[in-house]
């Protein structure tokens, strides 16, 4: 990548906003944003979520686990799964799909909308032989 003077601006408001949050305050002032609500939490380790708007609803995505790869604190063995939520307003939201595949650890689900204008649900899975990664599909 060329560095120019444009490209150095953009990672000093990077790092700007990593070391003291002046550009989240910034957004604050600016009314970007209108809060912050807790949508899901009922597995031990909720997260990599993706959010999309289509036609009227939102859609959010996200890895449920017992934690951050399938062997968990207490030695215990757990794939993570996919699950999806939806709203209508952005504050009660209720599942609409929960993906599992046994034997593997789905993560990282990613939805867009297609040119054709369907929803899509991307995401990744890994093969584990207790805490050690076998592959990934």
């Amino acid at each position: 990548m060329k560095i120019t003077i444009r490209n150095t601006f953009l990672i000093l408001s990077a790092l700007s906003f990593l070391i003291n949050g002046s550009t989240a305050q910034n957004s604050l002032t600016q009314g970007g944003i209108i809060s912050v609500e807790r949508i899901w939490d009922r597995a031990g380790h909720n997260a990599f979520t993706s959010l999309v708007y289509f036609k009227g609803r939102f859609y959010c995505s996200f890895r449920e686990g017992g934690s951050h790869t399938p062997l968990n604190k207490n030695g215990i063995f757990i794939n993570g799964s996919i699950r999806i939520l939806m709203s209508e307003d952005g504050e009660n939201w209720n599942p609409v799909a929960h993906i599992f595949k046994k034997d593997i650890d789905l993560r990282d689900p990613k939805l867009s909308v297609t040119p054709d204008n369907k929803i899509m649900l991307l995401m990744g899975g890994s093969v584990y032989d207790k805490d050690i990664l076998k592959s990934s599909i």
